[in-house]
């Protein structure tokens, strides 16, 4: 059996041709199936995309247009997970038209292939007409705390989560945090509790601390506990899938438990780090 191959998303689209990749690794592609009925929704703030699940893919890649030329498109992070057939694109508290396309990939001992893109659906943005610049509005009250949960995803307090204004320590989030597509989630829960903890570092990132159940996105296997994780696993970033270059248990600590109102339950850590914020409830 030939050793399987890793090739990043990033250097596969560089490749010319088929033909080149497959004489010079003696591998042939195999593209997953084109992903179908792709709907596009006009939201305040921005556009919702939904296609129809492809069996065996990695995950998904959109792209955002606003034209239709498919050679050069934005693309935006790519979606692990076969079962992940919805993604959110913020734009603003604007009414814009913009044009989208889906693609499955799928990984294999040939690297990366990726299926055609579907047909290019357009759709038109709503004007919130409270908000202004792209600002969201200042939230309602929160409900009143749970109980602190352990097995629940969470951060070390002092720790930095990306808002709409910059970073600031999680502890101090108490209004809008950005998510892994540049959208405003509320966080409508911010409870302190003590857990067991990690240190993780990350290649090129800051070192961050976090419970035992927190998730992180990683190539491969999706939404995975730290706990579970291991040094080398391929962590997703604002800058891609990144490696844990370490990975120790720190004791336990004061943490802090965030909710967000979703529908999108990710946010940003400092770093660019995608973190989630359920409990047992994420996509594979």
């Amino acid at each position: 059996m030939p050793p399987k191959l890793s090739v990043p998303i990033e250097e596969l689209q560089q490749l010319r041709s088929v033909n080149k990749f497959s004489q010079s690794t003696g591998l042939t592609f195999a593209k997953p199936t084109t992903p179908s009925n792709i709907v596009v929704t006009g939201l305040k703030f921005g556009f919702r995309i939904q296609w129809s699940k492809v069996g065996g893919a990695t995950g998904y890649q959109i792209a955002v247009m606003t034209g239709n030329n498919l050679a050069a498109p934005n693309l935006l992070p790519s979606i692990l997970g076969e079962n992940s057939m919805e993604d959110t694109y913020f734009v603003g508290d604007v009414a814009i038209t913009r044009n989208f396309a889906v693609r499955a990939f799928s990984e294999s001992t040939a690297g990366f292939q990726f299926s055609e893109f579907t047909e290019i659906k357009s759709g038109t943005s709503k004007i919130d007409g409270g908000a202004a610049d792209g600002t969201p509005p200042d939230p309602p009250a929160p409900p009143p705390d749970p109980d602190p949960d352990p097995e629940f995803p969470c951060l070390v307090e002092g720790v930095l989560v990306k808002t709409p204004d910059g970073y600031i320590p999680v502890e101090e989030a108490d209004k809008f945090l950005v998510t892994h597509i540049g959208t405003y989630e509320q966080v409508v829960v911010n409870v302190p509790v003590e857990a067991e903890c990690y240190k993780v570092i990350i290649e090129s990132k800051p070192e961050f601390e976090c419970s035992f159940a927190h998730p992180l996105q990683v190539l491969g296997k999706g939404w995975t506990r730290v706990e579970n994780l291991f040094t080398g696993d391929k962590v997703n970033t604002d800058d891609g899938f990144l490696p844990i270059l370490s990975l120790n248990k720190s004791g336990k600590h004061l943490v802090r438990h965030l909710s967000l109102e979703g529908p999108i339950n990710t946010y940003k850590s400092v770093g660019g780090i995608y973190a989630h914020n359920l409990k047992n409830e994420f996509p594979p």
